[in-house]
C-alpha cells in the first residue's frame, strides 16, 4: 500500500520540523496556494497523480513476486518484478549523483518511467542498454 504524509505531494517540508506535533498551523498547514499553472508545486502533484495512475494500471505492481539486488560497481539498485517464474518488469534505482547504465535482458521492454516522465502505459519501447539519469528510477516491463 503506498504512504505519504499529507503535503509530501506539494513539496511542503514543514520547515525541517521532524516531529510537528504540537507546532503552529502555520507549520502544519497545506499551502494550496502554491498549486499555481506552470509552478514546480502542480509540477510534483502531477508526478504523484500519474504515479497512482500508473499503480492502478500495472497490476504486477502489487501482485508480482519482488526480488532487488544492489549492483556494488555503480550503487544502483535493481527491482525485479517476476509472475510464473517469468521477469514481466524491472526497476533500475539510481540515487547517485551521476548516470547509469544498464542492459536489460533480451527482448522489447515498455517504459513506464525513465527518470523524467512517469506513465500509466508505456511511453516508448526499448532494449539493449539504457541510460538511468542520476538520482531516478527507470521502470519497464514486458
Amino acid at each position: 500500500t503506498p504512504f505519504w504524509l499529507a503535503g509530501e505531494e506539494l513539496l511542503r517540508s514543514k520547515g525541517g520540523n521532524g516531529n510537528s506535533y504540537d507546532a503552529s498551523d502555520e507549520v502544519n498547514n497545506l499551502d494550496w496556494d502554491a498549486l499555481t499553472a506552470e509552478s514546480m508545486v502542480m509540477a510534483m502533484r502531477d508526478f504523484y497523480r500519474d504515479l497512482i495512475a500508473m499503480r492502478k494500471a500495472n497490476a504486477f505492481l502489487k501482485d508480482a513476486d519482488v526480488t532487488c539486488e544492489v549492483n556494488e560497481s555503480d550503487g544502483s539498485i535493481t527491482v525485479t518484478y517476476t509472475q510464473d517464474d517469468e521477469t514481466v518488469a524491472i526497476a533500475r534505482i539510481n540515487p547517485t549523483g551521476v548516470d547509469a547504465s544498464f542492459v536489460l535482458p533480451e527482448g522489447e521492454w515498455g517504459v513506464l518511467m525513465n527518470g523524467k516522465a512517469v506513465s500509466a502505459e508505456p511511453m516508448d519501447t526499448v532494449s539493449g542498454e539504457v541510460i538511468v539519469p542520476q538520482m531516478s528510477v527507470y521502470l519497464v516491463r514486458k
